[in-house]
């Protein structure tokens, strides 16, 4: 989310740089099913890392207050998934900037948790969209997600969906 609000935040980027610089050879690696009592590069939490991260939360909070909705407005949903949750944002498009009307975030059960990629996008657009409905109905608006594969969604074949995906395709639409 703060790299999403980044171009409205007053030098995003230099709040940002002691946790970058604090996170350098520690990114995209897997983390151990048990916690290693001799890491090969252990993680220090540094006062600077955590006067960095008290900085973005605390810009971060004042760009994202929320706004009241403009009905003539262009809504977009922005959704993820990751493993674990899917998180989601509501925004109004004003004046050329972005503005937060709601977000979503919400811990995925342990069967969700199986899912693939695919259908934990899917239930996150599901799930916004419920979430969302009574400030979106009867109005046109944009979903960005990661996954490309979801702009194929409603093209695809219904014989290759599972149930599940069928019950999300068809209250998305």
């Amino acid at each position: 989310m703060y790299n999403f609000y980044r171009t409205i935040i007053p030098k995003a980027v230099h709040i940002l740089a002691p946790l970058i610089k604090f996170l350098e050879g520690h990114a995209n690696k897997k983390k151990p099913s048990r916690p290693s009592k001799n890491p090969e590069n252990p993680l220090e939490w540094t006062e600077e890392a955590e006067n960095s991260f008290t900085a973005a939360k605390t810009v971060l909070a004042d760009a994202t207050l929320f706004k009241h909705p403009i009905p003539s407005a262009t809504l977009s949903v922005l959704i993820d998934a990751s493993n674990f949750a899917i998180g989601s944002f509501l925004v109004q498009l004003s004046n050329g900037n972005c503005e937060p009307i709601a977000f979503l975030s919400l811990k995925l059960s342990k069967s969700q948790q199986n899912c693939s990629t695919y259908d934990r996008e899917l239930l996150t657009i599901h799930t916004s969209i419920r979430k969302f409905r009574h400030m979106i109905e009867g109005r046109e608006f944009i979903i960005y997600t990661y996954q490309k594969p979801l702009t194929y969604a409603f093209k695809q074949k219904l014989e290759k969906c599972s149930p599940c995906q069928l019950r999300h395709l068809d209250y998305i639409s």
